[in-house]
Order: C-alpha cells, then sequence, then structure tokens
C-alpha cells in the first residue's frame, strides 16, 4: 500500500512547507502497511531550492521510517532541475505510474499549493 499525495502549482517555500507537513501528518497516522511514499508532481509547474530541500528532506524521512520514497509523473521543468542539482540519481523516479499504480492500493492525499 502507499500514501500518494499530489502537490500543485509551485513547490517553492510555502509549497514545500505543506509538503512536508502533510507528510508528516501521513506519517503519524499512516498504517504499518503503507510501505511506500509517492509524491505525484502531475501538477506541479515549477519547483526551487526550497522544494528541492523539501524532497530531499521527506527522502530522508522515508528512509528512516523505512519506507520507500517514490517521484511520479515528474514534469520536464522539475526533471531539469533535479538534473542541474545534481540529485535526479538521488531519486526514485517511476518511470511507468499507470503500471506501478495498478500494482498498489494507494490512499491519495491532495495538497494544493498554488501561488
Amino acid at each position: 500500500m502507499a500514501i500518494v499525495v499530489q502537490p500543485h502549482g509551485k513547490l517553492n517555500r510555502e509549497g514545500s512547507l505543506q509538503l512536508q507537513s502533510k507528510l508528516a501528518q501521513l506519517h503519524q497516522t499512516a498504517r504499518r502497511q503503507h510501505s511506500t511514499w509517492i509524491v505525484d508532481m502531475i501538477n506541479v509547474r515549477t519547483i526551487d531550492r526550497d522544494g528541492l530541500v523539501a524532497l530531499m528532506a521527506i527522502r530522508r524521512q522515508a528512509q528512516q521510517a523505512r519506507r520507500r520514497f517514490l517521484l511520479r509523473n515528474v514534469p520536464k521543468s522539475v526533471r531539469s532541475m533535479l538534473e542541474i542539482a545534481c540529485l535526479d540519481e538521488e531519486f526514485d523516479i517511476d518511470p511507468f505510474p499507470c503500471v506501478s499504480r495498478s500494482l498498489t492500493e494507494t490512499t491519495k492525499q491532495p495538497l494544493t499549493s498554488q501561488v
């Protein structure tokens, strides 16, 4: 089972704080069978330094909690920022979102950060 969070708009300081808060809240309430945390970035338009730092922090928290952390539907603009920051190899990026989605039961949590 997986927890899926979908940030929207800009993953900047405000958006990254909301994302971290939401995942922390879900981690507190999630059952042990939620072995994967997925950030579905299909609706993210841009990401800045704060967004990258937030993703790294969430990845570290997932590792500490012994959860898999996965990015899904990463837009080209976000992927470019990951590559520029040399972070593209640090994340598991789901190359087949439709296939993996059918393989796991998900708990979707929308997250809106439109700035």
